[in-house]
């Protein structure tokens, strides 16, 4: 069994972000969508509340998906930047209350992220320490932001787009026990009790669902190998395209970051 600390993701309430652009006009149009697809992705192993770092670990993903070396990405400087730009209030004591996901993404396209060996995620203490940022180096940076506005089932499919694009798609979702206790081999197609808070994560895949035309897409989380399918878990898409229950979808465009 997980422990409870694991299981309560750190979002706050969220706002879309002021720079994101249709997700249509970053994809443009060329590309096939086939009926199933896995992004190359990581189990992010850091064990931690700082569940928006998932944002920042979508870098990995993309550069993987195109072949290009990427060192692991710092998941908890990701949150902690984003953490320090929703407090807005550089004096203030850090709280580990949670970040808005918009302002996690903001982090990324002002200053970037890190590589997880400058930022380790192992050391507990590390949340609550303000960034000394004359230390750090950012290694990329995010330069378009697309916003997947739509819902329902025009969500699935600007969903399913991204991903053919090699555009994984980090996301806020609310959670229950029953996806927290998800089995090896399941498919969430839902809360069937008490939502116990927001989870952010990355979509990295997806695959035909049981019915005509339904699809079922693999997330990446922050959980640790014993989460589900090795650390992954398969969402339905009824699950995706409800906005009650996923929020915050982002397909990200990142460059190298170049030193002065």
């Amino acid at each position: 069994m997980l422990e409870r600390i694991r299981l309560l993701g750190h979002i706050r309430d969220t706002a879309p972000h002021p720079l994101a652009i249709p997700i249509a006009r970053l994809l443009g149009a060329g590309v096939a969508i086939p009926d199933s697809i896995e992004l190359p992705a990581e189990i992010d192993l850091q064990k931690g509340q700082d569940c928006t770092g998932s944002y920042g670990k979508s870098v990995e993903t993309w550069c993987a998906a195109r072949g290009i070396p990427c060192a692991p990405i710092s998941r908890r400087f990701t949150y902690t930047l984003g953490r320090e730009i929703t407090m807005a209030n550089p004096s203030a004591v850090l709280v580990d209350d949670g970040a808005i996901p918009a302002d996690v993404v903001e982090g990324m396209r002002v200053f970037g992220v890190v590589p997880e060996s400058a930022f380790p995620g192992d050391d507990a203490n590390v949340i609550n320490e303000r960034i000394a940022f004359g230390t750090l180096e950012a290694s990329w940076r995010v330069t378009d932001i697309a916003a997947i506005a739509e819902v329902g089932e025009a969500r699935v499919q600007a969903v399913r787009a991204a991903l053919a694009h090699l555009y994984p798609v980090p996301y806020g979702q609310q959670i229950d026990d029953a996806y927290a206790y998800l089995a090896n081999g399941a498919v969430y197609s839902g809360p069937k009790g008490k939502i116990t808070g927001g989870h952010a994560q990355r979509i990295v895949g997806y695959r035909p669902g049981p019915t005509p035309g339904s699809w079922v897409f693999k997330v990446a989380g922050s959980w640790g190998t014993d989460f589900a399918d090795a650390g992954f878990a398969w969402i339905d898409g009824s699950v995706i395209g409800n906005p009650e229950l996923c929020y915050d979808l982002y397909a990200l465009h990142v460059a190298p970051t170049v030193s002065s």
